[in-house]
């Protein structure tokens, strides 16, 4: 009887525990639905990553994250994990022991991107109208126009003469169809391009049409005036593409040993990180998957590339020619491209910027500072193409007329890039895909190269309106055998608030994308090994020299030369062909200063805080001595402080991250925020790389990013000090004079802490900053009229220093000079500093 009752009272407490079990499991469910719904997020369909589930972007907290995203445990709780985006979801072969590992998005990040960036379009270009068709036939290619075009008014024609437009206007649209068909029939393309314009204009008097080259003097502050006053009487505009390969295509010879070229095919997206691809493409991101389980293409997705530096020039640099040096402005094309042209190849590159204004081939190529006569300026494009062995630059020539009838002279801050109801950039991609389908005709090998720059903007939205013209372009490509394409970035965009704001937005900024497709019989080219190579390295932490060192080998020279430093990190010969060890890290690769790492730090930060704080001190000191050097030596103002130019001063730094760098180097890297000295409403960011030699006792400021948009100060810049350096005060444009600024016993705190200022003569000042693990010295001479030379002696233990001592300095009248910062090794109170003033002069003017 007792085990009876004893039976039934286990049973109960079963049901009862199931029972409770069951509820709570019900109370959690709905409460984690109320808190999905309630996020601000939306789930995303499962075929957007290839997945069998539904999935979010991103996943726990970043360590990167502002502390102040984890005060309250329970709100980071309530948020949706998400995961980076990834092409494929299925299996890869992961080696054992990789060493790099992305670091992943918060869920706050993740919100915040759908916050930027979902449910908002850019402004659309309207609706296409035609004007004139192009039609073909088996012999030739001729304009139709159509019977209403223009009827009310004047068509006018824009074609190429020395690199500039000439319009000539028509009264009727039949003597238009027959000049252009004599400029298709007579035309030298390497010099004319494939290219025309038609205007529809209302009347002939108020044309300006031989007015009209005037407006390309680019050169002024402001697009022509001229040029809008013209713009007002054109109706309908329309762009003619129609290149012809016969004057550029290069003598072919023919591979020997049964072999063929493949075609290489670059399309560059400035500014768009990994992340960004698959959130504003995803019609293109499902194209590449259609391609991929077709029967033409591998597709393959490297999902671990870093930039080498978060600008463009230096990441195009190491791809084309295998360098990488900050120092060297003109981009290096013509040994790679020898090595193709002679087994053959044409070498193509278009680009969506005017060759006439400040960026693009003018700048990439050495002669952005040239301001001779159009006629001359052209000449000189042409010797540098020369040069450079590049055979043609087609669609490029359409971007000066397409930025100037927008008002502008670039992409980088329009609204929009239109052309009669198309993006600027369906134009660069129809060019290049007839220029391809030529070559395919013709059956001859080319190397293209197309650059676009729709994603180059404050918003980080444009590039949506790049997805449908992408996503036709890659249908094209799905058709095309023999053909090697790869989709690639620099880096991430760098003016978004998402990148200037988020943490994981500051990592994207490193974060480029890669995408290649190989044709599937590619392995006759670079055999198993390079295919298997291939699929095994998109886990693997790769740059843009990585994809170099695989053009090298397909262009099949080896005396293509490189970097002879790259022998010093850890490349293989055949780039990505070859297998990439997984220990390889960011230390393994040569970053540039100020480069974010976007592996998982391993290490821990051991400097103090006070030392981050004196090593940023150290970096705003060396800006604030650049800005009055030069200022100084362009200028007769003797008695100006840092002229429209403000003093940097510091308020606080976050993100500090350390390494052991080569020759066991401590690298910093960090956030600084920095206000004006002077006060009106600034917050501005930079970041700073400093490395520390603790055997040799020395700190060294290595280098610096502005983060921070610099343009809205273009109307204050002092022309003589960089606009990366600069912050002023646009509605009160004045040089701070030595009278007005203020005297050293107010002056402005730096990182929190009030200097300590000591009077030494009349005209010199030295200004303490003393914290737990050190001190920095500046020195202010409050003479306008007076130049003061002393020299710095200092007995110091247990500390590192920034300058060599005993120095000598010299301030001139009215400046400030940051002199030296020191600070301890070891323990933080282990330390002791003296030092001794001598003045040598105290000169009058």
């Amino acid at each position: 009887m007792a085990f009876r009752r004893w039976w039934k009272l286990q049973a109960i407490t079963v049901l009862l525990a199931v029972g409770f079990a069951a509820y709570f499991m019900l109370q959690n469910f709905l409460f984690w639905s109320y808190s999905v719904q309630h996020s601000g997020f939306r789930w995303q369909h499962a075929d957007l990553f290839r997945s069998s589930k539904e999935t979010f972007w991103g996943s726990s907290l970043s360590e990167l994250e502002d502390w102040r995203l984890l005060e309250d445990d329970s709100a980071a709780a309530r948020l949706p994990s998400c995961t980076l985006p990834r092409f494929r979801n299925g299996s890869r072969t992961v080696d054992g022991g990789t060493r790099c590992h992305r670091k992943q998005p918060s869920a706050e990040s993740c919100e915040l991107a759908e916050e930027y960036f979902k449910d908002k379009n850019p402004p659309s270009c309207g609706p296409h109208h035609e004007i004139c068709t192009l039609k073909f036939d088996d012999t030739k290619q001729y304009l139709h126009c159509h019977p209403d075009a223009c009827l009310s008014g004047v068509v006018v024609l824009g074609t190429f003469q020395d690199g500039d437009l000439t319009w000539s206007p028509f009264s009727k649209a039949g003597d238009m169809e027959r000049e252009f068909q004599h400029l298709v029939e007579t035309r030298d393309p390497s010099v004319e391009g494939g290219i025309a314009f038609i205007h529809c204009q209302e009347n002939e008097e108020d044309n300006d049409i031989d007015g009209e080259k005037d407006r390309n003097d680019i050169y002024s502050t402001s697009v022509s005036r001229d040029y809008s006053h013209f713009s007002d009487f054109i109706r309908e505009r329309q762009l003619l593409i129609f290149p012809n390969i016969t004057k550029v295509i290069s003598p072919y010879h023919a591979p020997k040993g049964g072999e063929s070229n493949v075609n290489v095919n670059l399309i560059f997206l400035d500014s768009i990180s990994h992340s960004h691809f698959f959130r504003i493409l995803p019609q293109s991101v499902e194209q590449l998957r259609r391609m991929d389980r077709g029967k033409n293409h591998h597709v393959f997705n490297f999902d671990r590339m870093q930039s080498l530096k978060g600008r463009t020039f230096e990441n195009l640099q190491a791809l084309l020619s295998g360098r990488f040096s900050d120092k060297v402005r003109v981009l290096s094309t013509e040994p790679m491209f020898a090595a193709l042209k002679r087994r053959g190849y044409s070498t193509l590159y278009h680009q969506d910027l005017c060759w006439k204004w400040e960026w693009g081939l003018s700048r990439d190529f050495g002669f952005d500072k040239e301001k001779s006569s159009m006629q001359a300026r052209w000449d000189l494009l042409r010797r540098k193409m020369s040069a450079a062995l590049i055979d043609d630059i087609g669609a490029t020539l359409t971007s000066c007329e397409v930025h100037h009838s927008n008002g502008d002279n670039d992409p980088f801050h329009a609204d929009n890039t239109c052309y009669n109801g198309r993006q600027h950039s369906w134009y660069i991609l129809e060019y290049a895909k007839q220029v391809q389908a030529l070559y395919r005709r013709a059956g001859r090998p080319y190397f293209q190269f197309v650059e676009l720059n729709i994603a180059h903007n404050d918003d980080g939205l444009r590039a949506k309106s790049l997805d449908g013209s992408l996503k036709e372009y890659l249908e094209y490509l799905s058709s095309v055998k023999n053909t090697l394409t790869m989709i690639f970035s620099d880096h991430g965009n760098t003016y978004t608030p998402y990148a200037r704001t988020v943490p994981e937005g500051r990592i994207e900024t490193y974060h480029p994308f890669l995408f290649i497709l190989a044709p599937r019989d590619f392995a006759r080219v670079v055999g198993r090994s390079g295919m298997e190579a291939l699929a095994r390295n998109q886990d693997k932490l790769m740059t843009h020299l990585d994809i170099h060192l695989m053009l090298r080998y397909l262009a099949n020279d080896s005396s293509i030369p490189t970097d002879q430093r790259l022998s010093e990190y850890d490349f293989q010969p055949r780039g990505l062909l070859d297998p990439i060890s997984p220990s390889r890290d960011c230390l393994s690769l040569p970053l540039f200063p100020n480069t974010l790492c976007t592996c998982v730090s391993r290490s821990r930060n051991t400097t103090h805080r006070s030392s981050q704080l004196l090593l940023a001190d150290l970096g705003l000191g060396v800006l604030n001595n650049l800005i009055q050097a030069q200022f100084q030596s362009n200028s007769s103002k003797q008695r100006a402080f840092y002229s429209s130019c403000h003093k940097l001063v510091g308020t606080s730094i976050n993100d500090v991250k350390e390494s052991i760098g080569r020759r066991n180097m401590t690298r910093v890297d960090m956030r600084v925020q920095v206000k004006p000295g002077h006060p009106f409403q600034s917050d501005e960011q930079f970041s700073f790389t400093f490395n520390i030699s603790w055997e040799h006792r020395l700190l060294s400021f290595i280098g610096y990013e502005r983060l921070s948009i610099y343009r809205k100060y273009e109307a204050c810049n002092d022309p003589r000090v960089h606009p990366r350096i600069c912050i002023c005060d646009a509605k009160n444009v004045k040089s701070v004079d030595s009278n007005s600024t203020d005297p050293p016993d107010r002056y402005a705190k730096v990182f929190g802490l009030a200097s300590s200022p000591q009077k030494l003569s009349p005209c010199l000042y030295m200004v303490e900053r003393r914290r737990q693990a050190g001190m920095v010295l500046e020195a202010i001479n409050q003479c306008g009229n007076a130049t003061v030379e002393f020299h710095l002696h200092v007995v110091a233990r247990h500390v590192a220093a920034s300058a060599g001592l005993p120095a000598r300095y010299v301030v001139g009248g009215g400046r400030s000079l940051f002199l030296v910062a020191f600070i301890a090794i070891g323990r933080t109170s282990n330390w002791d500093i003296n030092y001794a003033v001598n003045i040598t002069s105290e000169v009058y003017h």
